[in-house]
């Protein structure tokens, strides 16, 4: 599926599912997080949800552990990449200031089912006086070109033996 695997405790459970269902010779193709950058880097919004990036961040497996797990799970690894996030994102759409405000638009990102109504008001707030001071927009270029050059997913690509 075009699902982004995020939670450590389910990754072992689909790799295993996975490797049952797959033919043999046939080719896994998995995202998930990058633990590198830290989260607060990965979307321009973070840093206005702090507990819910600490949340987010303790759920992401690294790279090592991923690799390993596909190799327990009885793939041969294959390859660990990060993708041209302009294949992968509508950056229209992700870098609207006005976004966290509607629901819907939040509802495309799993990093909201972190973020509790107490902290979305408090973050919301933060947000709109940066929309209302003007530096909204110089805010979010900073933020978009750290998540550019560091990364924001990876790739895994595996395959199941002959």
């Amino acid at each position: 599926t075009a699902e982004t695997i995020a939670d450590r405790t389910v990754l072992k459970q689909c790799l295993a599912e996975s490797f049952r269902v797959l033919k043999p010779g046939g080719i896994l193709s998995i995202s998930t997080r990058a633990k590198e950058p830290m989260y607060h880097d990965l979307y321009w919004y973070c840093e206005f949800f702090p507990r819910a990036v600490l949340k987010q961040s303790t759920r992401v497996p690294d790279k090592g552990l991923v690799r390993q797990l596909l190799i327990d799970a009885g793939f041969e690894f294959i390859d660990a990449c990060k993708p041209n996030y302009r294949s992968i994102m509508v950056l229209e759409h992700f870098l609207n200031p006005e976004g966290p405000f509607d629901a819907a638009w939040r509802r495309g990102e799993s990093f909201w089912s972190a973020v509790s109504e107490e902290e979305l008001a408090e973050g919301l707030v933060k947000i709109r006086a940066k929309i209302d001071d003007g530096s909204i927009h110089d805010f979010i270029k900073r933020k978009e070109e750290l998540r550019v050059m560091n990364g924001q997913v990876l790739f895994f690509t595996a395959r199941k033996p002959e």
